[in-house]
């Protein structure tokens, strides 16, 4: 399966699959957000699972808090933080 917008990829380290399950899990019931599509792959590096939602929107919410956080400026998190409340960017409405 092609990656695409909607797919977001983390990686896990070895024994770490049951803690990210458990915080994604609880994020995304928090945010009210449902998955499509939820799988996971073992490799050399350890597990990656694989998040594909309906809405690019949720998927760059879920990017920002659980892949790449620390490489974004503190506005940028507010205002996707801010996006996500209010949901009335048109830019990801379908």
């Amino acid at each position: 399966m092609a990656i695409d917008p909607f797919t977001v990829i983390v990686r896990v380290p070895p024994g770490g699959l049951g803690k990210i399950m458990t915080k994604t899990r609880v994020w995304l019931d928090d945010q009210k957000i449902e998955l499509f599509e939820f799988t996971t792959k073992l490799d050399a590096k350890g597990n990656s699972c694989r998040f594909r939602f309906r809405k690019i929107a949720d998927a760059d919410l879920f990017r920002v808090e659980f892949v790449s956080p620390k490489l974004l400026g503190h506005a940028d998190r507010a205002r996707r933080r801010k996006q996500k409340s209010g949901r009335s960017n048109r830019r990801y409405t379908q």
